[in-house]
């Protein structure tokens, strides 16, 4: 079948483009990418776990962590990494987490979370990212929502103790958010929720379960005098689990990613084009690997495939 449809493509390629780019048809296919998921999964992870570690703190629970007053009703709690779930798919340069936590109300906290990396001698340390995000617990698990486009990247860390009504508004709000049942949705609400399930036990972590809703697009455009790149990624994932017992990818859940790209030369000729869109299913058999059930465009010949997330590499 893959076959089939790889023919029928072709066909219509060089219906379109001409007997004198045939040479280019092999290039257009390619496997479907999987880096966006496992950033994606990298990235949510470790997020729920310092949302975790807030909550658990707030509630009183002791646990493998430093909370320390701030003033002005904010605590900052400080993390060593070491290796244990999920932050292990964090960066290994990673050596620190501060989270300045501020308490709204009982069930509900904002915090800006930072990752911090070793800097030149005799310095503080540099931070990798930082995320404001908003934490509440509903229903016994820990809610915590936030958006690709809201990481900050600086040279050091800057603590800042202010917080007023306004910013506590907006906050609440995306924590009001519906969590999207299709994959359109998700694109459109261009936010990522993350529940954890503590299970019972808020005084141990290595047995939370993460699960990971949501969507972003991302855009890129790049000109100059040898030609131009413009790529669109569309991208979701729905009720996707992550388990301790299976650190390799999710076991659960689907994701859903359509990518446009354009490549042009010198005179804008055509280099490279991109458009295809891939449907993941996440197995429940811990082998590290993704299901490919449907794929379209240039990603077309991966239908069927299971391929590797390499979510550890």
């Amino acid at each position: 079948m893959q076959n089939h449809l790889k023919y029928i493509i072709v066909v219509l390629l060089l219906a379109i483009t001409g007997c004198e780019q045939s040479g280019k048809l092999d290039e257009f296919f390619r496997p479907a990418p999987v880096l966006p998921l496992a950033e994606v999964i990298r990235t949510s992870a470790p997020i729920g776990y310092c949302a975790m570690v807030a909550m658990a703190d707030q509630l009183g629970y002791p646990g493998p962590w430093e909370s320390i007053p701030a003033g002005n009703g904010f605590s900052i709690i400080r993390i060593i990494p070491s290796g244990e779930f999920p932050l292990i798919y964090l960066d290994e340069t990673c050596r620190e987490i501060l989270i300045l936590r501020f308490p709204a109300d009982d069930d509900f906290s904002i915090l800006s979370i930072f990752f911090i990396e070793d800097g030149p001698q005799n310095s503080p340390g540099r931070i990798i990212e930082w995320h404001t995000i908003p934490v509440k617990l509903e229903e016994g698990k820990v809610k915590a929502v936030f958006a690709s486009q809201e990481i900050y990247v600086r040279d050091s860390v800057e603590l800042n103790l202010q917080m007023g009504l306004a910013d506590i508004r907006i906050e609440l709000d995306r924590l009001e958010e519906p969590r999207p049942e299709s994959a359109e949705a998700a694109i459109g609400q261009n936010a990522w929720i993350i529940d954890v399930d503590p299970g019972g036990t808020w005084d141990l972590l290595s047995d939370d379960t993460y699960t990971i809703t949501g969507g972003e697009q991302n855009i890129s455009v790049l000109t100059g005098l040898a030609g131009s790149e413009t790529g669109i990624i569309q991208m979701a994932m729905i009720e996707t689990v992550i388990r301790p017992d299976c650190i390799l990818a999710p076991t659960d859940g689907f994701a859903v990613l359509r990518e446009i790209g354009l490549n042009t030369g010198p005179g804008d000729s055509l280099e490279d084009l991109v458009l295809g869109t891939v449907l993941y299913r996440f197995r429940a058999e811990c082998t590290g690997q993704v299901d490919i059930p449907l794929a379209t465009g240039n990603f077309i010949t991966s239908t069927g495939k299971k391929v590797d997330l390499k979510l550890l590499d």
